[in-house]
Order: C-alpha cells, then structure tokens, then sequence
C-alpha cells in the first residue's frame, strides 16, 4: 500500500506523467483523503526509513494533518500518532543522535503542524507531559544544560506555532474554537508556563552570542507568548539585563549586520511587552521597571541615530522600530491620563511624569526628515491633542504642564511642514515623492489644527510670528531667502483661513470679524509690501496667486492694492513655466471675477497686456508611436490642454469687460476689439473645414467656444430671475454679441453635420442668452436647423430640448409667436428620434433620456401659460401625435420614471384645458359626500369629454398588465400619479365622471356593484394624498382577489425574496438611473493582452482622467463634518432591493460611477467596517445574488453569470469604509474581448488549471472550488481557509522584506490583519493579499531624457477577474505595447509568489 501511494504521489507531481495516468492518480490520493485508515499509511509513509521524496512526504504529512484538524482520528489513533511521532522527533532532534540527518525546513513545517494539531487535541487529556517531551529535546544525552542546538531550534519554533495556533489575535476564530483556545491557554498557564518561560531564560543565557537562529527564534516566543501570560514570568533581571545588552550593541559595520538585527528583535520585544494590557498603575509600574526612558535615550543617542542621522548611512530601519516603541508607550500613558481611566491622582502624577520624559522622545521622531519615520508617531500626538480638547473643554482652561507642551508641539508641526533641503519641485522624478509630501501635510493640517481647537491664542501668534518673521527677512535680504523657507509662511498663511474666514469672511462692516481675521489682515498687508511675487521659484508663484484668490475679500476691501496685484497676475499669465502659466489662467479668471468691480480704470490696461495670448492656434492630438511617450510635463503642453486653460483667459476678458465701472461705450470697444480677430479667424477657416480639413473644423470648434466663453464671463443676468441684481447688458454691447451669435449661427449652418461643432454651438447658444435677451429669439429657428441635423444623435436632442426649456421659462412673454411656429417642425424631430430603433444598451438609454426631455418640453410650455400653442391653428395638426405619445409613455412597463412622468403632463393638461373646478374640497370625511350636479365647462369644447374617455382609462393600464409588480417602489409611484390624474379630471367634471366611471369603465372591467360603490366613495370623499394611496393600495390587494378586473399573478419567490429577476431588476434600475443622470456610466475602450500567457483585460477610460478637478467650497459655507456614506440611506434611484425581504440585512444598490453596464454591489443596512472580516451572512447574501443572476426564467436560452470582489484594507482598492461587495455582469465586462479567448481569472484558479495558472502570475493568491449549495458556514470555512493562506504569505513576505513595505495590522477590534482582494463565482472562491493598492512604471526613452514616470495605476479586486482601467492615453499605449508591464504592475501590487506558504506548490489549496 505504501509503494502505491508513494507511485501515485510521483505520478500526480510529475509534469512529464500522461494525462491519464495523472488523472487516476488525483482520484486514487483523494479517495485516499476519505479513507478511515489512509492516515496511518501516510504516515509510515513520511517517516520511513530510507526517506522518500519531498514531495512524498510532503503531500503524506498533509492528508495526516487534514484527518487530525477533521476529526478522524479516535482516541487510540491520537495516542499511537503521538507516540509514534514523539519517538521519530526523538531520535531525529534529541541529543542523543547527533548524526542523525534533519528534515528539510519543509517537512519540519509539516512535522511541526502535526505536532500542534496534536497539542490541541491531546494536552488536556492525553499528552499532559507535551512540555516536558519537548523540552528533553533542547539537552544533550546525560546533560542539564540547554545545549542541543537543533533539539532547540525545533522547540522554539513548536512554541511560535503553538501560539499562532491558539493565541495569535490576527487569526479569526469560531466561538467554539475561540473557547477552546482560551481554554489551551489557562491550561498552559496552569501547568507549565513557568518552566517555558524558565527555559527561554536558559536558552538566551546559553545561546546569545552563539547561535544567531536559536536568539531571534527565543526572542520571537517571548514577543508571542508575552501577551498572554503572566508579565511576572518576562520581566526578571536575567531576560532584561539581556535586552538591555541587546539594545546597547554598538553599531555594526555594513559588512555585518547581525548585532542591528538582534538589536531590532531586542526592540520589537520591548514594544511587544509594553503593549501587554493591564491595568493603568500597573502599565506605568512596568513601563519604570523597564527603564524604557533610559533604553530609548540611549537608543536616541547612538552613533546610528545620532552621528549618522544626515547621513547616507542613517539606519532608518532601526529609527522606524524605536519611533514605534516610543509611539506605542506614549499612547499607554496618555491612555492612563484619560480621566475616565485614571483610578487615583498618584497615578495621574505618574502618569504626567512620564509623559514630560517622553513627549521629547516623540517630537524626535516626528521631527526626523524621513516621512516614514514621522508618520510612526502622528497616531501619539493625535491622542496627546485628543487628550487636551477633552481636558479644555471640561475644565474650562488646560492646565499649565500641558499648556507648556502645546508650542514645542506647534513649532515641530510647522517646522515638519517644510520642504527638506533635498526636495527639488517641480522634477518629474519626484513627483511621486511631492505627492507623498502632500499627503503627509494634510495629516500635519489635521493635528496643527487640533492645537488650535486647544489654544487658538497660541496658533494665532505662532503662525503670525512664522509669517510676519519670513516676509521680513524677505524685505531685508532683498529676496535672497531660501524659497523653501517662504513656502512654508505662503503654506501655513493659506491654512490659516480655515480659522480666519471660517465664520464667512474677513470682514463685517469693514472691521475684521475676529481676532484671527484681523491677523490675517496684517499678512495679506505684508504679503504685498514684501514683493514675494517676485521671487522666481514657480511653488512660490503659484502659492501667492492661491492666496490672493482665497482671501480676495481683502482686495475688495482694500481696492488700492488691486493694481499691484493684476500687475503680477499679467506677469504670471506669460511665464515660461508651463504649470504656472496654465494655472495662473484660471486662478487669474477666479481673482478677476471676484474684483471686477474695482478694475474698471486699468481695464484696458489689462486688456493690452494679455493680447498676446488670446491667439488660438489649433493643434491636432499628435498621433504616439510605441518609442513617443508623452511626459506629464508634454502633456501638460499639449494643445487640448493649453486651449481648456486659454478658454479662462477669455472669460475673465469678459468680467473685465462686463464690470459696472467700466463705461459702456468702452464695454462696447474693449468687446469689439476682442471679437474681431476672432471673427476673421473664424471667416478664414470656414471655407477649408468645409472642404474636409480637420485641423480648420478643429480651429472652427475653438473659435466658437471662446465666443461663448467671452460671453458668459461678460453677464451673469438672467432674464427671468426675479432674484438677480445684475442688470442686462446695454444695447450697443448686446449688438455686439448679435454679431457674435451670427457668426457662429454662419458657421453652424455651413458644418452642421460635424458633431463637434454642433456640440460648441449648443454650449455658445446657451451662454449668449444672458448677453442678447430677446435679440435671441429671432434666430432659434436657425438654431434648430443647425442644432438638429440629420445625424444628430438622441443625447443631442435632449440636451436641446432642455435649452429650449431655459428659453421659454425666460421668455414666457415674448416667445409665443416665434414658438408657435417652430413647433410643429421642431416636434417633428423629435418624434423621428423617438422612433429609430435602438441598438445596445446606450441607444436605450439615450431613447428614455429624450422621452423624459420631450415631457418636460411640454411641461415647461403648460407651466408657463403657452399651452394655447399646441391648440394653435398652426400646431393643431400635431396635438394628436401629441397626446398619442403621452399615452402610449404613459403604459410603458419598462420605464416607470418616463410613465410617471407622462401621468404628470396629464394632469397639466387637465387643469390647463379641464376649466375651472365644479367641485371643491371634500365636504365631508365620513364617506358621504356627493358631488354637486354642475356642469363642466372646459376651455376647449369637448375636452371634457376628452379626459373622461382617453385620460381616465389609461390610470387602469398599468395595474392591468399580468407583468406589473405593485410592490416596486417606482410602480407605486407611477400608481400614484394615475390616481392624481383621475382625481384632477373628477374635479374638473363632477358627476359626469362619475357616472362614466359606475355605468362604462369600472362595470367594464368586471368590478362588482359593491366594490364600484365602495371605489366611487374613496374617489368623492378622500383628499388627494388619501385617493393616492387607496388605489396603490388597490393595486396590491388586486393581486389577492381584491380586484377581480385585474388578472393575478403570483410571482414565485426567489432566494432573495424577490418578486422579479435579478437582472431584470439591475438592468431597469440602471437604465433609469442613467437616464435621469443619477449615475454617470463612462464608456471605455477594450483590448486583450496577455500576461504570462493568460488573457487579461486592459480598460481605456479617458472620461475619469477628464472630469473637474474639486475645488473647495466657499470658505463661508459649513465643512462636512465626515465624509458622506453613500451606502448609510442610499437614494430611492440607486437602491435595487432590500435583501432577504423577510428581514433585510443588505441593500443592493447600483454603483455610481460605473465603467461597465449594470454594475451593482450589496452593502450592509447597519454600518459595518470594510475592513473587518467578512460575516457568514456577507457570504451566503453574495452568493445567492450570484445565483439569482445565473437563474433562468421561462423561454430564456442565454447563460449569465455575475462576478462578486471585494477590496479590504488600505492596500487593497478600497474607496468607501461601509461594508459592500461588488458584482460584474460577465457578459456585460466581456463585450468583444470574449473572441480574444478573454474569460475571467478566476475561473482559470480552478481544479483543472490552477498549477499552470499559478506559475504564470506574478502574484501570490488562493483559490478553492465552493460546493453547488454551500451554507453559511461552508462559505465561511472556504472563506477563513483563504484568508489563513493570504495571512501566512504576507507574514513570510514582511520577514523577507527589508524594505519594510508593510505591516500586518491589529486585529482587536475585529479588522483583518492584511489588505486583500476576494472574488467569488457560483464555483469558486479566491483571495490575493495585497501590499500596494496603486503602480506606477517607469518608461524608457530613446533619447537623452531619460525615463518618465507613468500612473499611479490604482488596481483593486476586478484583477482577480483579469482585468484593468487606466486613465490616460500614454498608460493605454504603454500597456498595449508592451504587455510585460502588466505584469510588472501586477507583481508591485502583490505579494511575490514566493512568498507564500513553502508548502504551497500552487496558488491553489
């Protein structure tokens, strides 16, 4: 039996076997798995004598280890396992075989893992002399002594494993397993604790400057089991005097870094034991008894933290792990200050000492240069300042020792705020260094502001002091000062607004409105007088025109320093610094806006100096070869960008223009000398772009936008606003944008078919209404001609239709005619649009776009008095396509909001054209009134009747149809605006209506005389609001017999509690949400590359690297307190299903922003953290949502499938902190890549590929197949399985790493120790631990300069399904052209798959 397991081993891990045999083999070794007795050949197997291969032995130690952790081991079989196993680590550890060969590293994992299952199985009862065993393997035969070192090594390395086991808090436990555990622990404290701890004493004793291995193992299980034993057992003189020599080696030189390593784990032990929880007395007692204060002074005092600090060999490693010990004893005793902690006042005293001894210690580090090294002691200041706003506001005033430390803690944060000698601004190699830099000031304004919420005096002054002493030294060293240094006053002055203007500005009737205010008075003064514009540096050009745009109520307030201010603005705007001068266009149009009303007297001035820049000069985008890879400084200098930027230079010309203080015949000549040139530019082009040349379209586009641009900086009046107090434009100026709108109408009408001109006129048309008023109107007929072509698409129309609806709101008065005879043409359009056919999703949506702008069109003319125009004689033809298309929108099951809407123009219609109301508010409410006998009186003859035979039944389509759902939230609203409809035609008719209703409709449709009765008196009686939900009732009730006129149909209920098809569901939720602009989908381009050979997906999404930069709301408008959760109340137009419907848990609800169609997530209904373990409720919930989707209904012949991922922790792609699981329609991510051989990573993770696929990524992850109905539980034992897996890699990885990038994270309050990505299927699960949760790449040039940088490239839990978005155009080309950088990105985002568990030979389990 042995040999044949043995040859099915080889077989099975053999990549040269045949397929067939390989295949028998599997089945033969999973048979195996399930066999009662397979366990015990295995183990002959793996301890026998000679030894078979490792991976024999490999695979045997593990069914052995599966059968012990499943329970299949009786009594009899523990204890022959124990034994046998006992004797076989005897003869190959003990001492009294010296020259016994030792297992490879990789079976002593096994054996190890054996040896702890066996633990916790037998040690309570069984194997009480485990301790003992295993102590006898660390003396030599016939010796007391601790001296046999492999006997050791193994001993120490059974103690790790023991605690990971039973005591490690990052691993998640069962309650059960939980209980078990603690139960393990008492036992070993209970019993043997004493001579563990004792033993380690021996062996550091004995082995410290002997055996490397055995004094890091030895240090490791006092770091381990210190947390959960008694500190008494660590804390003696022998163990401290050792840590003490430890932390005081001298340095090692760089040939040899065994004493900085021991000294590393001498540390790490220190924080370990510190971190022990105990009482308050207790941990300050423990913190004096380790002379932490003098440890990390003499720590902080050596050569490689002292001498070496601003040197290249500053052993920044070392510096990090004392910054974290300092860190994490500054949190215990400002945790002990806490008066909710504090038990007595000596202790406080104590308490207070010690943090007088270490507060310098952190201020150290939080003022090292390295950003790494500072940011390990923010979280103790944090609590330090925490700490003193509690203290503050409860007492009144803080008391004098801590008021002592708030200005050294002040002056570290602003002196931390400033660039280091090394930084260099503006490089691209080190933009990825600035960005952090960033970063890390944003953190430092966090706890800058803190102390000032403490002590806004102290803030004040300091920050005044800081200023005022900087553009001093300016004055006086005639601009020689270090631009860093002025940085630093412009940054902190910037900041200082967040206290200054916080109440809504810096004055109020001219005096300032606080005593920060006034201050930030006095540095504006100094920031003119001291001529800090003049400096060269670009950070510092940029930095002042900032600030003159943030606090330009100062200049508003003090107009004589205008002048000065525009003089150095005008020099900006020309500098040769790309990013200052595309910048400085726009900060320029900000200042100019918020002054204009003060620069009327240099107005042409200005306008001189800025002349040379209006020139537009189109520039077709450059086509990129694979060896032309545009910088992000090339970028910045393409001509899409600069003409963005130039269009602000075109809208302040207009508010220099526009302003009241300038005259108006000089509005007149400044404007007419901007639009000429602009007009024989446009003159000049038009005949080349009608000849097809794309550069002269191009040059026609921007011409035009410029036009509308100029115009909407020149007026901000609004023709119909009874609010605005901005006057219109004078007629000599509005004559001159006549000229304008000409122009563009001229160039509109000769490259109509052009979309992109289409698109620069709308966007023209739209901003020339505020400057021409009613001159308009005249020319809207020509402006529809040229607006809606023949190839203009629906989005187009619906975009002009809503224009159409700011015109006649603003000209209700004037625009009847010119309405009147534009309408039935203009209609006529949009009824062609809306009956093409669609094709694909976009299509669709574009169609109910315009349905919903097409209602609101006429809407807008009801509401505005002008509903005599579809009446007209010119329109009448047209009225009954009209209402035919409200009708048939009005029945329309598939689009609710379109349906509701159309119910909406009913009721206007009715109470436009129905005539005054025969019957007024209900008389009585105890279910008798009658309506009175009067007559109706429309103001069209017959409408009345009308309403009764066409309006009324349509109320009853819905409810009707076997396919309505009463129960969907926008069905019900649809309901309610039907019974608006029938409630507004029962007033305008009375009786009339109701004898329809009781005699045709209702009789009609098979309702009995008693429930027509009934119907009638809830119509006659009942307000409004009542009806509304009488008849929503009704149509739910309908549905059990209610109703006998309405067909039932009972839907049968799905996993979910659901009363529709998932997709169906998704699919008209998304369509709707797109429709009404409530999501923003964005649409990419798709293309396969490979990686490794496999197929990955590679996403070009230019709409996201294009949308507005945030720009900070108005400092008088109240901050957010915290971010917004959008999953907290998600909106009605977002939110699927509340799920399961019996007791919702999880609401479904679609993403936002999405890039691919009907993409959705589930999101828990109480607040939950992303980043702690999932519940076995987020498990099944997801997986039932991946089976609803693959459900099929009746005469469905497609297959779907649903991909779920899930981003947990910092690292892992994570955008919101409540809890959600994202889902992917597979079909919808594959569109045509899925003929390039594209399916989903994780389906290549499974049983079939795994092994190729896992040689192939350069990631490490982990992956198992899920049963075809798996519980809870089952999800969560797969679920915790991988999560172990994940946990183990990132631990092998941190060890291996010098570098540092990580650290597990803590797992008390339940987060998961590591960031990771998780996927799910119907069949399978995987997870990939995560160290990086963005990329970037550094790409070569061919020419002298050098490399440039792109990305970062953000990378979250879709890579699991093989796929990937990029922003920009020269990460789509980089990515396309050369397929191996993928796999780079891949590899910096993972963990190596080296570093996975040893025993792993694939990603698979």
């Amino acid at each position: 039996m042995d040999s044949q397991v043995e040859n099915a081993i080889e077989i099975a891990w053999n990549p040269a076997s045949d397929q067939n045999l390989k295949s028998q083999a599997f089945d033969f070794l999973n048979q195996l798995r399930t066999e009662p007795q397979g366990w015990q050949v295995c183990f002959s197997l793996a301890i026998r004598e000679p030894r078979p291969s490792e991976v024999v032995r490999h695979f045997a130690l593990e069914i052995v280890n599966g059968a012990i952790k499943g329970g299949q081991l009786n009594a009899p079989g523990l204890a022959y396992l124990k034994d046998s196993l006992l004797a076989y680590v005897l003869t190959t550890y003990g001492g009294a075989h010296a020259d016994q060969k030792l297992d490879t590293l990789v079976i002593q994992n096994k054996i190890i893992q054996t040896i702890t299952y066996l633990f916790t199985s037998l040690y309570t009862s069984g194997w009480e002399s485990f301790f003992d065993d295993l102590l006898s393997l660390t003396s030599k035969e016939n010796s007391s002594a601790r001296d046999n070192a492999p006997g050791i090594i193994f001993y120490l390395r059974i103690l790790n494993s023991i605690h990971d086991e039973i005591a490690d808090v990052l691993v998640p436990r069962s309650p059960e397993e939980l209980r078990k555990s603690n139960s393990l622990k008492d036992l070993v404290r209970e019993r043997d604790v004493a001579k563990i701890a004792l033993s380690w004493q021996d062996i550091l004793v004995k082995w410290q400057s002997r055996n490397d291995t055995i004094l890091e193992l030895a240090l490791s299980a006092v770091s381990r089991w210190v947390s959960w034993i008694d500190i008494s057992l660590v804390i003696n003189d022998s163990l401290l005097g050792l840590l003490f020599g430890l932390v005081s080696q001298p340095q090692a030189s760089t040939l040899d870094v065994r004493l900085d390593s021991f000294r590393h784990a001498a540390i790490s032990t220190f924080t370990e034991i510190v971190g022990k929880k105990m009482k308050a007395e207790d941990k300050l007692e423990l913190i004096t008894v380790l002379k932490l204060s003098n440890v990390i002074s003499e720590l902080i005092s050596s050569t490689a933290l002292q001498e070496l600090r601003s040197t290249s060999n500053y052993d920044t490693d070392l510096a990090e792990a004392v910054a974290k010990l300092v860190n994490n004893t500054a949190c215990d005793i400002i945790k002990v200050l806490d008066a909710d902690i504090a038990s007595t006042d000596q202790v406080k005293r104590q308490a207070n000492d010690l943090l007088q001894i270490f507060l310098p210690y952190v201020l150290r580090f939080f003022s090292d240069e390295y950003d790494e090294i500072c940011s390990t002691v923010i979280p103790a200041l944090t609590d330090l300042l925490t700490f003193f706003r509690k203290e503050s506001k409860s007492r009144g005033v803080l008391a004098p020792q801590y008021t002592a430390m708030l200005s050294p803690i002040l002056d570290a944060i602003i002196a931390k705020m400033k660039y280091d000698e090394t930084s260099t601004w503006g490089n691209e190699d080190a933009q990825t260094d600035e960005a952090e830099f960033q970063e890390l000031r944003k953190r430092l304004q966090v706890l800058q502001q803190a102390v000032a919420v403490v002590d806004e005096s102290l803030y004040i002054e300091s920050i005044t002091n800081v200023v005022g002493t900087t553009f001093e030294r300016l004055q006086s060293q005639r601009g020689q000062l270090d631009w860093r240094d002025v940085d630093l006053a412009m940054h902190e002055m910037f900041l200082f607004g967040e206290l200054a203007v916080k109440n809504g500005g810096l004055y109020s009737k001219t005096k300032p409105v606080s005593a920060a205010a006034e201050r930030l008075i006095g540095m504006m003064f100094k920031l003119v007088d001291s001529d800090v514009a003049s400096l060269a540096h670009p950070a510092i050009q940029l930095q002042y025109m900032e600030i003159c745009v943030r606090y330009s109520t100062f200049f508003e307030a003090n107009p004589q320093l205008i002048t000065r201010v525009l003089e150095n603005f005008v020099g900006f705007v020309h500098h040769n610094h790309i990013k200052v001068r595309t910048r400085s266009w726009y900060l320029f149009h900000r200042f100019v806006k918020h002054v204009r009303q003060h620069i009327g007297n240099i107005a042409e001035t200005v306008l001189q100096a800025l002349g040379d820049l209006l020139p537009i000069r189109a520039e077709l985008p450059e086509e990129t070869s694979d060896d032309d890879d545009m910088s992000s400084d090339a970028n910045e200098q393409s001509a899409d960008t600069t003409f963005n930027s130039q269009l602000y230079l075109y809208e302040a010309i207009g508010c220099i223009c526009g302003s009241h203080a300038v005259p108006v015949d000089s509005q007149g000549v400044y404007i007419q000398s901007v639009l000429t040139p602009l007009f024989s530019d446009l003159e000049a082009h038009l005949g080349p772009a009608k000849n097809g040349d794309e550069r002269a379209a191009l040059q026609v586009h921007h011409l035009i936008m410029a036009l509308g641009t100029l115009a909407r900086g020149f007026s901000d009046w609004t023709p119909a606003s009874s609010t605005t107090s901005t006057p219109p434009p004078a007629k000599s100026v509005s004559e001159k944008f006549a000229s304008a709108a000409e122009a563009i109408i001229v160039a509109l009408e000769t490259l109509n078919s052009s979309f992109e001109i289409r698109t620069a006129a709308r966007f023209a048309f739209s901003r020339l209404v505020s400057v021409l008023g009613v001159r308009i109107l005249p020319q809207i007929p020509r402006w529809i001609d040229g607006l809606l072509s023949r190839t203009s698409t629906k989005d187009e129309m619906a975009l002009f239709l809503r224009l159409l609806d700011q015109i006649v709101y603003e000209f209700k008065t004037e625009i009847f005619d010119i309405l009147n005879t534009l309408l039935t043409p203009f209609l006529q359009r949009v009824f062609t649009g809306i009956a093409e056919p669609t094709a694909g999703t976009d299509d669709e949506i574009q169609l109910a776009e315009l349905k919903r702008e097409y209602l609101g069109f006429l809407l807008v003319i009801l509401n505005n008095d002008l509903g005599s125009v579809l009446v007209s004689n010119t329109n009448q033809s047209t009225l009954e396509t009209v209402i035919s298309t409200i009708e048939h929108f009005a029945k329309d099951l598939s689009d609710f909001p379109t349906a509701k809407l159309a119910f909406s123009v009913l009721i206007k219609l009715t109470s436009t054209w129905g005539g005054p109301d025969i019957v007024q508010e209900v008389a009585s409410k105890a279910g008798n009134a009658i309506a009175p006998a009067l007559t109706p009186q429309p103001t069209l003859a017959g409408f009345d009747r009308f309403m009764i035979t066409r309006f009324s039944p349509l109320c009853w389509t819905l409810p009707m149809n076997p396919d309505f759902n009463p129960k969907d939230a926008q069905g019900r609203q649809v309901l309610g605006e039907a019974a608006g409809l029938q409630k507004a035609i029962y007033v305008k008719t009375g009786q009339e209506y109701m004898t329809w209703l009781r005699d045709v409709e209702l009789n009609g449709m098979g309702m009995d005389g008693n429930t027509i009765e009934k119907y009638m008196r809830a119509l006659v009686t009942l307000d409004a609001k009542g009806f509304r939900q009488f008849f929503q009732t009704c149509a739910v009730t309908s549905k059990t017999s209610s109703l006998p006129m309405i067909p039932l149909k009972r839907m049968a209920p799905m996993s979910l509690g659901l009363n529709d098809s998932l997709p169906a569901l998704v699919r008209q939720k998304f369509l709707a949400a797109k429709a009404h602009a409530d999501l923003l989908f964005s649409a990419t381009e798709l293309t396969v590359i490979q990686v490794g050979g496999l197929p990955f997906q590679l996403r070009y999404c230019p709409a996201l690297s294009k949308k507005p930069a945030y720009e900070a709301p108005p400092s008088n408008r109240p901050q957010p307190s915290k971010r917004p959760d959008p999953f907290e109340n998600p909106i009605a137009s977002l939110l699927i299903a509340k799920v399961p419907a019996e007791k919702a848990t999880h609401n479904l609800v679609l993403n936002k922003y999405p890039v691919i169609a009907e993409h959705f997530m589930t999101a828990t209904r109480d607040y939950k953290e992303q980043t702690h373990l999932l519940g076995g409720d987020d498990l099944e919930i997801t997986h039932a949502c991946l089976k609803a989707w693959e459900a099929q209904r009746d005469g469905e012949t497609m297959a779907r499938r649903l991909f779920a991922f899930f981003n947990s922790g910092r690292y892992s792609g994570a955008s919101q902190a409540h809890r959600h699981i994202q889902f992917l329609p597979v079909e919808k991510m594959a569109g045509t890549s899925a003929d390039d051989g594209w399916e989903p990573l994780i389906d290549l993770m499974g049983d079939g590929a795994s092994k190729d696929t896992a040689g192939k990524l350069p990631f490490a992850y982990y992956s198992a197949p899920l049963p075809s109905n798996p519980s809870a539980t089952d999800l969560t034992k797969v679920y915790s399985r991988l999560y172990d897996e994940a946990v183990n890699a990132v631990r092998k990885h941190i060890k291996a790493d010098t570098g540092r990038s990580i650290e597990l994270e803590s797992t008390e309050d339940g987060s998961a120790a590591i960031s990771y990505n998780l996927a799910m299927t119907t069949s399978a699960m995987a997870i990939c631990p995560r160290r990086s949760d963005t990329a970037t790449l550094d790409v070569a040039k061919d020419d002298s300069r050098g490399a440039c940088r792109i990305g970062p490239i953000a990378l979250n839990g879709t890579m699991l399904a093989g796929t990937l978005m990029v922003k920009t155009q020269e990460e789509w080309d980089e990515l396309r052209c050369d397929e191996g950088k993928l796999s780079d990105l891949l590899k910096m985002v993972g963990i190596p798959p080296e570093s996975g568990r040893v025993d792993v030979h694939s990603g698979k389990i």
